[in-house]
């Protein structure tokens, strides 16, 4: 965020936030200045599509580290699924073989018990054939990789949402 459109930009989202945030938080003069020069390094899509998600998860109006977090919490995302998409991919190839389906996935399955990625095990059913049968693997790549990304953001908000609940209940049952 370095040209005067991104300021005219950023402070339409700190009022956006301000407005969704409860209660209603307008940020100050000084506020919108201090969170400018902060995420000033950031590209301000990047800024933009990181605060509106802290408030899809949050009520309060983001902090700068939360705003940032967003960022890190999206490339440990995207790290997470390219490293298990090479595991994944790498198991396939080793012991997945036409009319042998189903003994491959007993092979599979062991290999990730013993690395402690049972989780996986349903992508692999998912996506085996189409690892080791397909025509245009990066294709099948950039598939899986939006898949795998979608079910750990929906995994990450779950788990917030349940977080949430359960604060609520505490809260009800201490009035």
């Amino acid at each position: 965020m370095k040209r005067q459109d991104d300021y005219v930009r950023f402070t339409g989202l700190m009022a956006l936030l301000g407005e969704g945030c409860k209660p209603n938080e307008q940020p100050s003069d000084e506020r919108i200045e201090i969170y400018f020069r902060a995420l000033a390094d950031m590209p301000i899509e990047k800024v933009e599509q990181n605060a509106l998600e802290c408030l899809r998860r949050n009520s309060w109006f983001p902090s700068i580290p939360e705003i940032r977090n967003e960022l890190s919490k999206n490339e440990e995302i995207e790290a997470q699924a390219q490293k298990d998409y090479a595991l994944i991919e790498h198991f396939c190839c080793e012991f997945l073989f036409p009319g042998f389906y189903q003994a491959g996935l007993v092979a599979i399955e062991e290999q990730l018990k013993s690395r402690k990625k049972e989780n996986l095990l349903p992508m692999v059913r998912r996506w085996g054939g189409e690892i080791v049968n397909t025509t245009n693997p990066s294709a099948v790549r950039a598939q899986f990789l939006n898949a795998y990304r979608a079910e750990l953001k929906l995994k990450i908000s779950g788990a917030k949402q349940i977080q949430d609940q359960v604060s609520k209940l505490l809260d009800g049952i201490g009035k």
